[in-house]
């Protein structure tokens, strides 16, 4: 087994039993272009949300979306999570088409449906202070604009409403990234169902709500989602 670890730069994390790749962090694109991915890099980045939004910038406009299918290349299936993670994705993904409500992952406090649910609510429910649309929303909207499969989160966030989901997400990194991922798939399929089959989301995480230096780490840190501060 591999501990997870993640980038000591602003607060980024990651398990360390992923590969390292960090994405650029663009000027132009605040909240897609500089999160901190699944990895063990030192240098991914943390990116704030703030961009600018008015009401209604979720709506679609009309036949901005034509000829978009045809062009679209599918999206990368996810390696960096290893085996549990395919485990963890089969189960969320059956969960949801048979609708047995008390599948538990094995070894794990992690009921697949119900931290489904929870994560839907985040993800359609969370708006920063001042704003009217949902968060992640406008991240999904944004890649599907950019023609990027992945999204950024930040982890501050599920911890202010939602703790539960959060200790999930720290303690069995693997399994509920991978929820994260199907969830969010399931969101984006549903405001762009053109691009059904060829579109795989992913969830990158960063700003763990604590931080530890590497000398402090134990054995009880192994395959947790843990924010290193300096090198």
């Amino acid at each position: 087994m591999s501990s997870a670890l993640s980038s000591p730069v602003q607060g980024a994390s990651s398990p360390a039993q992923a590969p390292s790749s960090s994405p650029a962090q663009g000027a132009g694109s605040p909240n897609l272009g500089g999160g901190a991915t699944q990895t063990s890099s030192p240098g991914v980045p943390a990116t704030p949300h703030s961009v600018p939004r008015t009401p209604g910038s979720l709506a679609r406009t009309p036949g901005s979306q034509a000829g978009r299918a045809s062009s679209i290349q599918p999206s990368p299936a996810r390696s960096d999570l290893g085996r549990r993670g395919q485990l963890a994705r089969e189960n969320a993904e059956q969960g949801n088409s048979d609708g047995n409500p008390r599948t538990f992952i094995w070894g794990t406090n992690i009921e697949v449906q119900g931290t489904k649910e929870s994560a839907r609510k985040f993800f359609t429910e969370y708006k920063e202070d001042g704003a009217e649309d949902p968060l992640y929303l406008q991240l999904l909207q944004q890649a599907n604009s950019r023609q990027v499969y992945f999204v950024n989160l930040d982890c501050h966030h599920i911890d202010s409403v939602d703790r539960s989901l959060y200790d999930k997400l720290v303690q069995y990194p693997t399994e509920t990234i991978t929820i994260f991922d199907v969830v969010l798939t399931e969101l984006y399929v549903e405001m762009f169902p053109e691009e059904a089959d060829q579109v795989s989301m992913q969830v990158r995480t960063f700003n763990l709500t604590e931080t530890v230096v590497m000398r402090n780490l134990n054995p009880s840190d192994m395959d947790k989602l843990v924010s290193i501060k300096g090198m």
